[in-house]
C-alpha cells in the first residue's frame, strides 16, 4: 500500500513517464487492482508503443480479468517489439491455449494434430536460439497443413524479416 501511495503521488507529478505507469500498474497488480492497473499500462503505451514490458503487463492485467482475447493481442505486440523475450512468449502460448478453450473457431483453427504440435514446438525453440532459418522450413511445413496458423506465421515473418527477404514477410 506505501508503494502504491508513493506511485500515485509520481505520476501526478511526472505524467509523461511510461516507465512510472508501468511501475505503478504493477504494483495495483500485485494488490489485485486490476482495472487501475490496465488503465496504468495502457497509459505507460501510449506514451511509448514500443515499450513491450507495458504491453506484456498489460496483456496480464487484461488475463486476469478473464480478457484472453485482448490479452492475447497485447502480449503479440508485445513480442512484435522483443521477439526474444522468454516471458513475453510464455505469456503468449498461454493465453493462445486459453483462448483457443473458450473459443471453438479458434480451436478449430488453429489446432495441430500432436506431431505438428511437436514440430511447431522445434520450430519455437530454433526460433529462441536465433536459428531463424531452421525454424523457418519447419513452421512452412505446418502452414502446408494449417495454413493460418498465427504462431507459424508469425515465425515465418520474422525469419523473413531477419533474412533481409522483406518481401516475403508475413505480417
Amino acid at each position: 500500500e506505501e508503494a502504491y501511495a508513493a506511485y500515485c503521488k509520481a505520476a501526478a507529478l511526472q505524467m509523461e513517464n511510461p516507465k512510472l505507469f508501468n511501475y505503478f500498474g504493477a504494483t495495483c497488480l500485485e494488490l489485485s487492482r486490476l482495472e487501475e492497473g490496465e488503465r496504468a499500462f495502457r497509459r505507460a503505451v501510449e506514451l511509448c508503443p514500443a515499450y513491450h514490458a507495458a504491453w506484456n503487463n498489460l496483456g496480464c492485467a487484461l488475463e486476469r480479468q478473464g480478457n484472453h482475447g485482448e490479452a492475447f493481442v497485447c502480449f503479440d505486440r508485445a513480442g512484435e517489439i522483443d521477439s526474444r523475450s522468454p516471458e513475453v512468449m510464455k505469456n503468449l502460448s498461454r493465453v493462445r491455449i486459453q483462448t483457443e478453450h473458450t473459443d471453438p473457431v479458434r480451436r478449430a483453427k488453429w489446432s495441430l494434430s500432436p506431431k505438428l504440435a511437436a514440430r511447431l514446438d522445434a520450430a519455437g525453440q530454433l526460433y529462441n536460439q536465433d536459428r531463424f532459418e531452421e525454424a523457418d522450413a519447419i513452421a512452412r511445413e505446418i502452414l502446408a497443413t494449417e495454413p493460418n496458423h498465427p504462431v507459424a506465421l508469425r515465425i515465418v515473418g520474422v525469419a523473413a524479416r531477419r533474412a533481409g527477404r522483406i518481401d516475403e514477410a508475413v505480417e
